[in-house]
């Protein structure tokens, strides 16, 4: 999910593709900007760029 978001999908479509609801997608977000101390998606999004072999 973090790596859907941080590419730009939005939470209710990443929701709908996963078949889960809208509340569990933003807890799962919520949940990895804390882990990760990210303050916001784009962050995320830099810090998995990183890490991402090749």
């Amino acid at each position: 999910m973090a790596v859907a978001a941080a590419a730009g999908e939005t939470a209710t479509a990443i929701a709908e593709e996963r078949g889960v609801s809208l509340n569990t997608v933003r807890t799962q977000l919520r949940h990895a900007l804390q882990k990760t101390e990210c303050h916001s998606l784009r962050d995320l999004g830099r810090l998995i760029a990183r890490l991402a072999p090749g």
